[in-house]
């Protein structure tokens, strides 16, 4: 039998007893072998699934690779964030926020990267809820998270940032980047005949709705938006060709922070002076004092600390969806280049 102060485990602060196998299929009421094998994602009777399940949520039950190696039992107050750069000081800001959230309630942060890789996102997302993370941080790669639905069947608190969850109800924290990038492009095409737009490759939530924002002003077929630059070394080598034409454009728009890098970089090594505008924000958009359209990384963290933190203390609460306002931070006019000495 399960007593009743494991089955009603999870307050924060009070690491429970790990439930075993044999704990689910008790309260379950079917044997072990059928609960293993509706735990591992096996078919068996709707009546049997529903009630391990329900009993694997209630006891928190996981299989742990890791733990079962420990005697104690015990679950960790960690919580798992996983972003997709962590090179990306956007990023860096936004689990540096979610820490100092998190770390005054006694809890730890384990931050993981995917590079934008979806099958690694699946695989480090099974591998920190095996570790019993009371909650999970998540900016997304895949384009679709119906994954994760047995894993929230099952109790898990998983939080997005940045990013919405695809097919899948959870709770998440992004920005309108979309009509953000509509309508900095507008605003540039007011005083620029060639307003050229550099995104990255077309895998993440936000790569996509900043170039479709572009899209609706420029047009798909414009020559000047270029696509593919998921690093600062591509973003130049984009820009150098751009410059280099017949008629190269007056204005660059970087869809983020590495791109726009990237840009200036190219506008170094040319020599040429242009305007330019940047998504996300940075010290190095900031140095060189260009303009940027941003939605601060530091509140999405505390925001989504804030949310997982009332998850674990009550994992029925309904999902929550909440849209975040971009922001222009201006410092060198739209219709003024930045200037870079030419080159001998």
């Amino acid at each position: 039998m399960v007593d009743s102060q494991r089955a009603n485990a999870g307050i924060k602060g009070q690491p429970q007893e790990r439930a075993r196998l044999q704990d689910v299929a008790a309260l379950a009421g079917v044997s072990i072998k059928t609960t293993s094998r509706i735990l591992n994602g096996e078919k068996a009777s709707a009546g049997a699934t529903s009630k391990v399940l329900d009993a694997a949520k209630l006891l928190r039950y996981r299989p742990n690779g890791i733990a079962r190696e420990l005697r104690s039992g015990a679950i960790s107050n960690g919580v798992g964030m996983i972003v997709s750069d962590l090179s990306n000081p956007f990023y860096s800001k936004m689990a540096y926020a979610a820490e100092e959230i998190l770390a005054k309630e006694g809890f730890d942060l384990f931050i993981a990267s995917t590079d934008e890789d979806p099958q690694r996102e699946e695989g480090l997302v099974k591998r920190m809820l095996e570790r019993r993370t009371r909650a999970l941080l998540l900016v997304p790669s895949s384009p679709d998270h119906s994954y994760l639905k047995f894993e929230m069947a099952l109790g898990s608190n998983i939080i997005f940032l940045d990013r919405p969850p695809v097919n899948l109800l959870a709770d998440s924290f992004v920005s309108n980047d979309r009509q953000a990038a509509r309508e900095i492009v507008a605003e540039l095409k007011k005083s620029h005949r060639r307003v050229a737009v550099i995104g990255d490759e077309q895998i993440a939530w936000t790569a996509k709705e900043r170039l479709a924002g572009a899209v609706e002003e420029l047009g798909a077929d414009s020559p000047l938006i270029q696509i593919g630059a998921h690093r600062p070394e591509k973003a130049e080598e984009i820009a150098i060709e751009l410059l280099g034409r017949a008629e190269p454009p007056t204005a660059l728009l970087g869809l983020n922070n590495l791109i726009t890098l990237g840009i200036l970089q190219a506008l170094k090594k040319c020599g040429r002076s242009c305007s330019v505008v940047g998504f996300d924000d940075s010290d190095v958009l900031q140095m060189f004092e260009v303009t940027a359209l941003n939605v601060d990384p530091e509140r999405i963290g505390e925001l989504a600390a804030q949310r997982a933190l009332k998850r674990i203390s009550n994992p029925d609460l309904a999902p929550i969806n909440q849209l975040l306002e971009m922001r222009k931070i201006h410092r060198t006019p739209l219709d003024r280049p930045i200037i870079f000495p030419e080159r001998k």
